[in-house]
């Protein structure tokens, strides 16, 4: 601690201190009165009653003395300050209060939030410690402050803190100490950074806190350690973009933050469809739940997983939206109309009521389809064809004698052969059989209800090489692959060395053969973007609009029933119309009139749902205070005043002074 003058130019007044000395020394005595009847008396008058008299009531002079001294210090108003180097006595002081916005304080412990309590200390801590200048920086996904720079009004910052709430959002925390960074970098003075928080471990563990020497960084943090939470990990669908009337399979992954087993209700709100089921979650274990569903309609159906009851309510609900195509397309691409393989293609399409199929003499362009199949393909347009698969259709070949080794080859990555590719006829047959149980075109036929999906006897066969039978999924008895599948990111590619033609087979005579064509178009069929968008939490939801929608006809609606306000901005991607408010998770719906034109699904950020707490100290700079050290560390920054302490010493001094002074009149009587 140090002592600071605010009035330091006027500490000369400190020698007026001499004067109640002076006054003491030089004032006269009013003589006593003495009954007399010699010269001894007038003697001890005059005596008594000099010029100079000697000071022998000490104690009254020092009192009296003291005061006078301590009343002038008071004057020159002193302050108590802190030693704090950072601290320059009689400079401004800036402070930005960092508030951590983020999901993961919106945990209660006791009666309220997290994120409540930290609002609620700032405020206590502005209107206590009274900063010159003062901002408040919101630790999100995108940080913001109140102001551009600290400002005094410090009345406003604690207004905003009584109607701030929690977003369901990232912090991005090393952004947000850019950001309070900055804006003390264009002050002068004492600058200080507040950091208030619940330091969840996996948002803080790895921050690297740079700050400046030159500003002084406090952490304050708020919560319990380690609050129990269950949420839901993630939301998935196989097939990812299924057929109208197709199984689906959802799986909801359940995660258990706590160190006890626990045991939940998982819900599923699928098309309007709801179903339950409860689950078993290990101490600090997940959990997988499956779901079927199926859908008798076509477009973008919205599906929400959500939990039972919890503490923690932010992650307990998660959404998707689910692309549901109305028909698979297939496109046969055959010299001959009338071909024999075209013909059972139709007849496959007329049983499946999601698969439609259309013959051409050319390779459509595009995305006119979902499946091609190349009926008699001799190598023709291979670049096209790889364009084509890269661009999201799944191709099926079946070669001709036309076709090279190395066109096969190339189509699937396959390993190059010195053969010549050759076909062979036998009027006894080939047998086949499934070369990968595993695969996901058999899921079906594993457990041999259905029978062997490559049932019945195949006369004609292409001599393809038995090396390229690690990418088959069916094969000859023989070792001869009879389907080849090259799974891409998008789509499939196939060879097809198995002949349904009635003259060269009785496969499409076989009770497994329409099963097996089913399940191999719905496996191979590739992924569709839906029209919809995945967007952050703390983003703004946006569309770019289309130049046949007008936005002043469009609604934004959230979750089903909550309207939300809009705005457009013309960008150089087009116009865009985007909400106002920040996003919260939920699933929101363009609307023109009562068509939905477009969608977005937001999702609870998995990284909020950890709640264990890593201790600030453990931070690599700053120092850890509570609310209360920092009010006082506040004071002692700005000086605290000394002179009500030095006005209630002058009374006591006075007051002693008095006393004593009664005191040695008493004496004086007495004595005499």
């Amino acid at each position: 601690m140090s002592i600071f003058l605010n009035h330091s130019p006027w500490i000369w007044l400190l020698l007026l201190g001499v004067v109640p000395l002076l006054v003491h020394l030089l004032s006269r005595s009013r003589p006593a009165v003495f009954e007399f009847s010699d010269l001894t008396f007038l003697r001890n008058i005059v005596k008594k009653t000099s010029r100079y008299r000697k000071p022998k009531d000490r104690v009254v002079l020092i009192l009296r003395t003291l005061a006078a001294l301590v009343l002038l210090f008071a004057f020159l108003h002193p302050l108590f300050v802190s030693r704090d180097p950072s601290v320059v006595v009689g400079a401004k002081n800036h402070v930005v209060y960092m508030i951590d916005r983020s999901a993961s304080m919106s945990a209660v412990d006791g009666s309220t939030s997290r994120f409540t309590d930290a609002c609620s200390k700032v405020a206590s801590m502005i209107s206590k410690t009274a900063p010159d200048n003062a901002n408040v920086v919101w630790i999100r996904s995108i940080p913001t402050a109140e102001f551009p720079a600290p400002g005094p009004n410090v009345k406003y910052l604690a207004e905003r803190l009584q109607g701030a709430e929690v977003s369901m959002e990232n912090g991005a925390i090393a952004s947000s100490f850019k950001l309070a960074i900055d804006q003390l970098n264009k002050v002068k003075g004492n600058r200080e950074i507040i950091v208030v928080s619940d330091f969840q471990r996996q948002a803080w563990e790895n921050v690297d806190l740079f700050v400046p020497d030159s500003i002084k960084l406090t952490k304050v943090q708020v919560g319990e350690d380690r609050l129990p939470n269950i949420g839901i990990d993630s939301l998935t669908a196989q097939p990812a973009a299924p057929v109208k009337g197709q199984k689906v399979y959802v799986t909801v992954k359940v995660k258990n933050y706590s160190d006890n087993q626990v045991t939940t209700t998982v819900y599923l709100n699928a098309g309007g469809g709801r179903q339950s089921k409860q689950v078993e979650i290990a101490a600090n274990g997940q959990a997988g739940v499956e779901f079927n569903a199926q859908f008798n309609q076509h477009g973008d159906i919205g599906v929400t997983a959500s939990l039972g009851e919890d503490s923690f309510r932010g992650d307990d609900e998660r959404h998707m939206i689910l692309p549901i195509k109305e028909a698979i397309r297939l496109v046969s691409v055959a010299s001959a109309a009338e071909s024999a393989t075209v013909r059972v293609l139709d007849r496959v399409a007329g049983a499946l009521p999601w698969l439609t199929h259309e013959r051409r003499s050319d390779i459509p362009g595009g995305h006119a389809c979902e499946v091609l199949f190349l009926h008699d393909w001799g190598g023709e347009n291979l670049n096209d064809l790889v364009a084509l698969s890269e661009a999201g259709t799944s191709v099926i070949v079946v070669p001709s004698s036309k076709a090279k080794m190395s066109d096969l080859q190339r189509w699937l990555d396959l390993a190059p052969v010195d053969t010549v590719l050759s076909q062979r006829d036998d009027p006894k047959g080939w047998k086949a059989m499934m070369a990968k149980e595993s695969a996901a075109v058999f899921s079906i036929f594993s457990s041999g209800e259905f029978g062997n999906p490559a049932q019945g006897i195949f006369r004609e066969r292409y001599e393809l090489p038995k090396q390229w039978g690690n990418a088959a999924i069916i094969h000859y008895t023989d070792g001869v692959p009879g389907i080849l599948l090259s799974e891409r990111e998008q789509s499939s590619r196939l060879i097809w060395n198995l002949s349904f033609d009635p003259a060269h087979s009785d496969w499409l005579a076989q009770e497994p053969f329409l099963s097996f064509m089913a399940e191999l178009f719905l496996s191979i069929q590739p992924e569709v973007q839906s029209e919809h968008d995945v967007l952050m939490a703390g983003s703004r939801v946006g569309w770019v609009l289309p130049e046949s929608v007008d936005a002043q006809s469009l609604t934004l609606v959230r979750s089903g029933k909550d309207e939300l306000d809009t705005k457009t901005v013309q960008s150089v991607r087009g116009l865009i119309v985007e909400s106002v408010e920040l996003a919260e998770p939920g699933m929101y719906a363009w609307k023109t009139g009562s068509t939905v034109a477009h969608q977005s699904v937001v999702n609870f950020p998995v990284s909020e749902s950890d709640l264990t707490l890593v201790d600030p100290d453990d931070l690599a700079s700053g120092e850890t205070a509570d609310q209360e050290d920092v009010i006082r560390a506040g004071a002692m920054a700005r000086g605290m005043p000394m002179w009500p302490w030095l006005l209630g010493a002058v009374m006591l001094l006075l007051i002693g002074e008095s006393f004593a002074a009664r005191t040695k009149q008493l004496t004086q009587s007495t004595t005499k």
